[in-house]
């Protein structure tokens, strides 16, 4: 995984997505990344016009009207915060149609480093119905950073890491220490034991052992708190440390496996008050 080149912040028009560009572009100006501004629509179809229209006549209207709006949310949004960034950022803008997070997914797997997106959290619309989609968290190729609406941009000092202590972990964790260079947080790793009877592939010992080799020279601690609910135990650990990005990992599971587990990281998306990274497993 190499650090980040190139972002994709996927924009609904709402102030919400306006955050996350503010964010996006102040990351890319540390970075010095390329940013492309992405807005989906959804495709007319015959059974959605109350009044007969020819469909491509109404896709290209709406076409027509988003590349303009997004055009000019660039332009203001990259005025009002000119004075904070230090390097020029390269933006350029692109409006697609079809399902909105497969194509953000396809278009960030052959293009980008990470993706952007802005979510108004549980005091707004449900988690499904904002600009974070479904399938962007569920299915991720690359990265996903989730910027809740309140938040603001901050040098990444402390980061925490929720792990299962699945062995594949030391991996993700090497990769991300890559992807985030030149910063170089503190990393605090939290498993939360919410089972008494929880088998995991490796006991906590054992993960400090590989990262005392692994990673030299890299800031790490290891924290195990035992709680009944992940999320407020991920929240009150961000809180209680002054954390700047959690990260989750999305394991891969197949559909009948979906169907028996929560996503955790939609849960986290839902209630997170700093950024979030999802991270593909």
């Amino acid at each position: 995984m190499t650090a980040i080149k190139k972002i994709i912040c996927s924009l609904d028009f709402s102030p919400s997505a306006e955050n996350a560009l503010i964010y996006a572009l102040q990351l890319a100006d540390v970075y010095q990344a390329e940013v492309k501004l992405l807005h989906v629509l959804e495709p007319v179809s015959d059974a959605m016009l109350e009044i007969p229209q020819t469909v491509p006549t109404i896709n290209r209207k709406l076409l027509d009207e988003a590349r303009a709006n997004l055009q000019k949310m660039a332009e203001d949004t990259l005025t009002k915060i000119s004075d904070q960034l230090k390097n020029q950022v390269t933006i350029t803008t692109d409006v697609e149609i079809g399902p909105v997070g497969i194509t953000i997914n396809e278009l960030a797997e052959e293009e980008a480093d990470l993706i952007v997106v802005g979510t108004r959290g549980a005091a707004g619309k449900p988690w499904w119905m904002s600009s974070v989609s479904k399938d962007i968290i569920d299915h991720p190729t690359v990265p996903v950073l989730v910027v809740p609406a309140a938040a603001s941009y901050q040098p990444l000092e402390r980061i925490s890491f929720a792990t299962d202590l699945y062995r594949a972990d030391v991996v993700h964790l090497l990769k991300l220490v890559d992807f985030l260079k030149p910063q170089q947080p503190d990393l605090r790793c939290l498993h939360i034991v919410t089972d008494d009877n929880e088998r995991t592939e490796m006991d906590l010992d054992e993960l400090m052992d590989v990262f005392k080799n692994q990673l030299k020279g890299i800031n790490i601690t290891f924290h195990q708190s035992e709680e009944e609910d992940t999320t407020e135990a991920l929240e009150a650990f961000n809180l209680m440390y002054h954390i700047d990005l959690q990260v989750l990992v999305r394991p891969r599971r197949n559909f009948f496996q979906e169907l028996f587990h929560r996503s955790q990281s939609k849960k986290t998306a839902e209630y997170t008050h700093v950024p979030l990274l999802i991270w593909p497993g």
